[in-house]
C-alpha cells in the first residue's frame, strides 16, 4: 500500500516533522474509509474533511496564480491554503467527491517581480476524483454556461469555479466543467495520473484503531492540459493570445481524514 508514515516523537519536542515514503507496489483498486465499530452506507454517511497549509500553483497562459504567497504580506503567507469536505455513503468507493475552497490567494505579476495582487476564489470548486487517475470538475449549479473551441466542435460548458484579482475587473479566469485529462470524457476506463493518491498515518489514542494509528488521505494533484477563460469584460493586463485556452494546470496536495475513523487508498 502507497503510503506516508509521519511519526511523532522526539522531533515533534523540537518542532520538527519526519516523514518516511513508501513508494506504490500496485494500482489502486479503490478507496477506503472506516469507523471503529460502525458501517459506513448510504443510510449512515461518514463526513471527512481537511486542511493544508501547502502551496497551490495554478497557471493559465501567462497568469499565474499561487495560494500562499511568501515574502508577500504575512496574511497571505500564513495559514491554510487549502479546505477540503466530502461525505462517503461507502467503505470501499471507486470515486470521492471533493469540495474543495482555495484561500490566500494573489497573482504574480512577473516572474523576477515581487509585485503581488490579491484573488479571489469564489465558493468551492467540486471535484471527483476516481480512482484510475483522472478528476472531474463539476459544474458549480448556478447555470453559468461560456463557450469553448470552434466550430463545429465548440462545446458549451457551466462554470465549475472562478478566480477574480481585485480590482473585480481586472482579471476573472474562468474554469469550466471537465474531466482532467480531457480524454476521460471518452474513455473513463484509461489509466490516468492528473492525481496521486497516498496514505499519511498518525499516532492515536483512540480505541479500535489498528496498530494506535490513524489514516489520512493525501491527494498530490497535477492537472495539465485545463481549459480555461477570461471573462469577457476582463483583460488581465497582458498581451493574450487567446481570450481561451485549453493548457492551464494546476499542482497543490490536498488533505481529508474522517475525524473518528481511517480515510485512505487500497491497492
Amino acid at each position: 500500500m502507497r503510503h506516508i508514515r509521519i511519526a511523532v516523537g522526539l522531533a515533534a519536542a523540537t518542532g520538527a516533522l519526519c516523514v518516511a515514503v513508501t513508494p506504490a507496489l500496485a494500482e489502486n483498486t479503490n478507496f477506503v474509509a472506516n469507523i471503529p465499530h460502525k458501517t459506513i452506507s448510504a443510510e449512515h454517511t461518514a463526513r471527512a474533511s481537511g486542511k493544508t497549509e501547502e502551496e497551490q500553483v495554478f497557471k493559465f497562459q501567462n497568469v499565474v496564480i499561487k495560494c500562499k504567497q511568501f515574502p508577500f504580506p504575512e496574511r497571505y503567507s500564513v495559514g491554510n491554503t487549502a479546505v477540503t469536505s466530502s461525505v462517503l455513503s461507502s467503505e470501499a468507493p471507486t470515486e470521492l467527491e471533493v469540495g474543495v475552497h482555495f484561500e490566500k490567494c494573489g497573482r504574480i505579476l512577473s516572474a523576477n517581480s515581487e509585485e503581488f495582487v490579491p484573488a479571489n476564489f469564489k465558493g468551492k470548486v467540486t471535484i471527483v476524483y476516481h480512482i484510475n487517475g483522472f478528476a472531474k470538475l463539476e459544474g458549480n449549479g448556478e447555470g453559468e454556461e461560456n463557450e469553448f473551441g470552434k466550430e463545429p466542435h465548440a462545446t458549451f460548458r457551466e462554470t465549475s469555479a472562478t478566480f477574480t484579482v481585485a480590482p473585480a475587473k481586472l482579471c476573472k479566469v474562468i474554469i469550466p466543467e471537465q474531466s482532467v485529462p480531457l480524454k476521460a470524457e471518452t474513455n473513463e476506463d484509461g489509466k490516468f495520473t492528473a492525481f496521486v493518491p497516498s496514505n499519511a498515518f498518525t499516532p492515536t489514542g483512540r480505541k479500535g484503531f489498528v496498530n494506535n494509528e490513524k489514516e489520512s488521505l493525501v491527494i498530490s494533484n497535477e492537472f495539465k492540459g485545463l481549459l480555461f477563460r477570461y471573462a469577457e469584460e476582463t483583460q488581465c493586463n497582458i498581451d493574450q493570445p487567446h481570450e481561451e485556452g485549453s493548457d492551464g494546470t494546476y499542482k497543490g496536495v490536498l488533505n481529508l481524514a474522517i475525524p473518528a475513523g481511517n480515510l485512505g487508498v487500497e491497492e
